[in-house]
């Protein structure tokens, strides 16, 4: 994995403009999530990106998945903030 230091900041906008995903980017600069993360903080502290500019990075099935779980009995998607299911009252493990 490469360090943020070495990712050259200006293409990384540009690709984040042209509609590239957190994924590809991530795989694209050999860098992980977290360190792309960083990377956008940067950019928007910058004032280069806006958060406007931030809508393709996250597919919406990454963000339904990182607001809710899947009960393991029911099968259930419920949200987040639910530690029990609201279908079969299992916790969430």
């Amino acid at each position: 994995m490469k360090k943020t230091s070495e990712v050259d900041i200006k293409a990384l906008r540009s690709d984040i403009l042209a509609g590239l995903d957190a994924p590809t980017l991530a795989e694209k600069y050999g860098i992980s999530e977290t360190a792309l993360g960083k990377l956008i903080v940067q950019l928007i502290e910058n004032g280069d990106l806006g958060h406007e500019d931030l809508a393709t990075l996250y597919s919406v099935s990454q963000i339904v998945h990182a607001l809710t779980w899947e009960c393991p009995d029911c099968h259930k998607v419920v949200p987040a903030a639910y530690e029990e299911c609201t279908e079969c009252g299992n916790r969430r493990k």
